[in-house]
């Protein structure tokens, strides 16, 4: 999968890649149709060690790094019908200066 492959190219820890797996993303709001989200999260293994780490009161460090969920802001990946690339929306903890709704991905054209 495609996403699997852009979070490991983006994390040097290759121990949290083998450990990260990627999930569909539940976050609010809905999908647009046509669109797949998705997010990357911690096997149960690795989430058990993150939560015994993990300081109740503290914003905690994201699981599977940068590329992964962010327990502190919204941050997915989309892929929808007919691209032929992915994106990763970073939409952050507020509200965003964009509608990630409406973002569109455009097929690839010959030059």
């Amino acid at each position: 999968m495609a996403i699997k492959r852009v979070f490991a190219e983006h994390t040097a820890d290759k121990d949290l890649v083998a450990r990260c797996v990627v999930k569909p993303y539940k976050g609010e709001g809905s999908t647009p149709k046509r669109a797949k989200r998705y997010t990357v999260l911690p096997n149960a293994a690795l989430k058990k060690e993150w939560e015994k780490k993990t300081d109740p009161g503290d914003i905690p460090e994201p699981p599977c790094g940068d590329w992964g969920d962010m327990p502190d802001s919204v941050q997915y990946y989309e892929a929808q019908d007919g691209a032929a690339r992915i994106m990763i929306v970073r939409a952050g903890q507020d509200e965003p200066m964009f509608d990630e709704k409406t973002v569109r991905l455009l097929p690839l054209t010959s030059p």
